[in-house]
């Protein structure tokens, strides 16, 4: 199986902001993509872990927010979701509703990414 390269690739990561998503962020970067669109709403994470590189964009606010899907790039190719609610306090409040909006704006950003390319998604494979 052959190594998986990001180089000039458009990636996007939701959670670039916090400590797994900035050290992901930073290892993306040495690979070289074309473009790296950061989302993070810096409730738990801290605006300096976002790597100052010219390939870097930083959107702030919530994945959830439709301001936010519409500032994405039109032809991301690749999405890292890291976003979490810190110490899981509204996950333990309402777990469904926490897993589901997470899942959802996956789905609807692929989806979009497919609908924009002109591709036809039929599944996993074709994302």
């Amino acid at each position: 199986m052959s190594e998986l390269s990001f180089k000039q690739s458009k990636i996007l990561v939701v959670g670039g902001a916090g400590f797994v998503g900035s050290n992901l962020c930073r290892a993306l970067l040495a690979q070289e993509p074309a473009e790296l669109t950061i989302v993070d709403n810096l409730l738990s994470s801290d605006l300096s872990n976002v790597p100052d590189h010219p390939a870097v964009r930083f959107i702030l606010g919530s994945i959830a927010d439709d301001r936010v899907l519409a500032q994405l790039p039109l032809d991301i190719e690749y999405v890292f979701h890291l976003a979490c609610y810190h110490g899981n306090q509204s996950s333990i409040a309402d777990p469904i509703d926490a897993k589901a909006l997470r899942a959802y704006q996956v789905l609807f950003i692929a989806q979009e990414g497919c609908l924009r390319s002109g591709r036809l998604c039929r599944g996993r494979e074709d994302l």
